[in-house]
């Protein structure tokens, strides 16, 4: 299959995840009361702003390491221990956001932001390793695969989050089904990685692999710091100087159509492990060729 056929299916998997996720802030914006509304607005907020920077890159080192490796057990331990170390991150991710919950809610001049942080604090835990979960598809060649999942799981969290705010209008049950559909996600995610790296061999912890991992994460991980912070500081602004009532509509007012930013970040994911695989074995013209016809069909 075609890299431009790749990036296509993938896309179409995104666009659809993103039609669901927009269908899903217009029920809980008709269902809810615009301050429970931007309660959830400013939730998501805080653990969206968070998980970038938590990350650090190691979600996306994925996409540079599993072309370079041999053997299907070296794989395996290196897709095993990367879940198992967003996992932990995860933890240590939701463990501050429950202790700081009632913090946060004071610099948000929001009371009700604690309550909220205490159940969707939990989100982290399995929202983490899940991040890598559509790159180790991408390494595998698993296009289809990953653009089926993307669709099923964001409209398995649509029905969901509908059904639970068409039963009964309460904030806490809603960030409390998103927690349920995540760990689910997560669960379903990790079986399957288990069928398409085989069930047969085992793993082991490999740890110089998870040194070099870290040596490249790192500076990626340095590079989105500024991003992180300036993408959403008109909302943390808003947020700050605002009632959560006037940040609710500000919330769904103030956002940007996803089209050209998923075009591009679809690309970069798709053709990244060929990239890295072309680099690794020395092809680096054929590397340029691969990298200047994708530029070119983007634009």
């Amino acid at each position: 299959m075609k890299l431009s056929e790749r990036v296509v299916i993938v896309l179409i998997g995104k666009l659809l995840s993103a039609a669901f996720s927009f269908g899903t802030s217009v029920v809980l914006a008709r269902m809810l009361t615009r301050a429970s509304f931007g309660t959830y607005q400013q939730a998501v907020l805080v653990v969206a702003y968070v998980t970038p920077l938590a990350l650090f890159g190691i979600d996306q080192s994925v996409t540079f390491f599993i072309p370079r490796l041999r053997g299907n057990r070296e794989i395996k331990s290196f897709v095993y221990q990367t879940t198992a170390i967003l996992f932990l991150l995860g933890i240590a991710v939701s463990i501050l956001l429950l202790f700081s919950a009632g913090w946060i809610g004071r610099i948000f001049h929001n009371s009700h932001l604690k309550s909220a942080l205490t159940v969707f604090g939990f989100y982290p835990i399995f929202g983490f390793p899940f991040a890598i979960v559509s790159l180790v598809l991408y390494s595998l060649d698993r296009h289809k695969l990953s653009a089926s999942l993307e669709a099923i799981f964001s409209c398995a969290q649509f029905l969901v989050i509908t059904g639970l705010v068409w039963f009964n209008s309460d904030l806490t049950l809603v960030l409390l089904g998103l927690v349920v559909v995540a760990c689910g996600r997560i669960l379903a995610s990790i079986l399957l990685l288990r069928r398409c790296l085989g069930k047969e061999e085992g793993w082991t912890f490999n740890g110089s692999l998870l040194r070099d991992q870290l040596r490249f994460s790192a500076p990626l991980g340095f590079s989105k710091v500024l991003p992180i912070v300036t993408v959403n500081l008109d909302k943390i602004i808003i947020s700050g100087f605002y009632a959560v009532s006037h940040f609710a509509i500000y919330a769904v007012g103030a956002i940007e159509l996803p089209f050209v930013s998923l075009i591009t970040y679809t690309t970069g994911n798709v053709i990244s492990p060929r990239l890295s695989r072309l680099f690794y074995e020395g092809r680096k013209e054929e590397l340029v060729l691969t990298w200047h016809r994708m530029v070119h069909k983007t634009s």
